[in-house]
């Protein structure tokens, strides 16, 4: 989750709009892979303690790719 914030911030430090889009769009990227990695502990997992923390974590990153995509949005049509 560190590479998603870290992207985030340089991203939003950058002046044009292209350059936001490009890193949040990485950000994005990073956050997928977190999913990914989740999803497969999540799979293999049959401590009930466990996947509490992982669903918890998953919904928390549902609700940042909703706001990332919000803020995409906001980037791409920012004239």
């Amino acid at each position: 989750m560190v590479s998603v914030g870290l992207n985030i911030a340089e991203g939003y430090t950058r002046t044009h709009n292209r350059e936001k889009i490009q890193f949040l769009n990485i950000a994005k990227a990073s956050m997928n892979e977190v999913k990914a990695c989740l999803l497969i502990i999540e799979t293999l997992s049959n401590n009930e303690t466990e996947l509490s923390i992982i669903n918890t974590q998953l919904s928390q990153l549902s609700h940042l790719d909703i706001k990332m995509h919000h803020l995409l949005l906001y980037f791409k049509n920012k004239k």
